[in-house]
């Protein structure tokens, strides 16, 4: 099997993966299953540290043989802080085998008790996220897709943000 193991550092963070890849070919589609978790260390200003991880959703790449090929991840996500306990699950909505293409996503976040803090998040992972606080409707956006590079189709459908984390050298 496939092994892969990846980590870069910056003077205020330190991520590191080292995923184990699966695929199954399902005729129509194929599912990629990655095992192994994220891991995101912040350096914070005050010398302290804060430590994050996840799991990788499950995807699944649509329409391989004819149509429209898009990415569709499926199932939980769960960001823990191995600081604090607090956790966020992150869950991919989708509409089944006949339901067609869906991008919703919801959010829930828990104190390091496991309570539910009465805040969540709602959209779509391709295009925006909402605040919800119970008992009231969705608030203020607090992220949003940004702008395409020029070209983006032939540029791996980079944002001027991915793009601008190249960094060019003279060499």
């Amino acid at each position: 099997p496939v092994k892969i193991a990846y980590q870069a550092d910056s003077p205020s963070w330190s991520f590191a993966h080292s995923p184990i890849p699966t695929q199954k070919f399902w005729g129509k589609s194929a599912e990629l299953i990655t095992e192994g978790r994220v891991r995101v260390v912040l350096h914070l200003k005050d010398g302290t540290d804060e430590h994050y991880s996840w799991n990788v959703a499950t995807v699944f790449l649509r329409n391989i043989v004819m149509g429209e090929k898009y990415f569709e991840p499926v199932g939980t996500v769960n960001v823990i802080s191995e600081t604090t306990g607090a956790k966020a699950t992150i869950e991919f909505r989708s509409k089944g085998m006949f339901g067609g293409r869906s991008e919703d996503v919801m959010v829930e976040t828990y104190d390091p008790n496991g309570t539910q803090t009465g805040i969540s998040l709602v959209g779509t992972w391709t295009t925006s996220l909402r605040i919800l606080e119970a008992g009231k409707g969705a608030g203020p956006e607090i992220w949003h897709v940004g702008q395409l590079v020029e070209g983006a189709e032939t540029r791996y459908g980079l944002t001027e943000f991915a793009a601008s984390l190249n960094q060019i050298t003279e060499l």
